[in-house]
């Protein structure tokens, strides 16, 4: 759901994607988005330069999304 509204933003926004604005989707299960799922995840939404998925071990990425105040950090 949040994939399908970040890509109807990246669209409104366009070419200002990857030069003005940039797009961040951090993993909640980094058990599962391996750096190959999370490609595959968007190939499959048509994302362009400026979206960027990040995964990591899930200590760093707790610690990321606390230091961001980023919603919830219990993993799956």
């Amino acid at each position: 759901m949040e994939a399908a509204r970040l890509r109807h933003l990246q669209k409104l926004l366009g070419d200002r994607v990857g030069r003005d604005v940039f797009i961040y989707s951090i993993t909640i299960n980094p058990a599962h988005d391996t750096p190959t799922v999370l490609k595959q995840y968007a190939e499959k939404f048509g994302v362009a330069p400026g979206w960027q998925f990040f995964t990591g071990k899930e200590a760093d990425i707790t610690l990321l999304r606390q230091k961001l105040g980023i919603g919830s950090t219990r993993f799956r």
